[in-house]
């Protein structure tokens, strides 16, 4: 169960924001910052795996539903 807590709250957060940030088409620009160029990264680095994972990340993990939840409401 602890175990099923942090995989929620590290992997499918990560791949969860990755997803989002996805959907929006963020470009790489001249006045990006560094947390930005992150984002963009982040992006590249969730999007390359593929949505099979990103799906059992969810799916076999009880503690994702509640990270989700909390990413809604927050």
């Amino acid at each position: 169960e602890q175990h099923d807590t942090i995989a929620a709250g590290s992997q499918f957060v990560t791949h969860l924001t990755g997803r989002l940030l996805s959907k929006m088409k963020l470009e790489p620009c001249s006045i990006a910052t560094q947390g930005f160029r992150a984002l963009l990264q982040l992006v590249d680095n969730t999007c390359r795996d593929s949505f099979d994972l990103f799906y059992a990340l969810y799916s076999h993990n009880p503690a994702s539903s509640d990270q989700l939840t909390q990413f809604a409401e927050a």
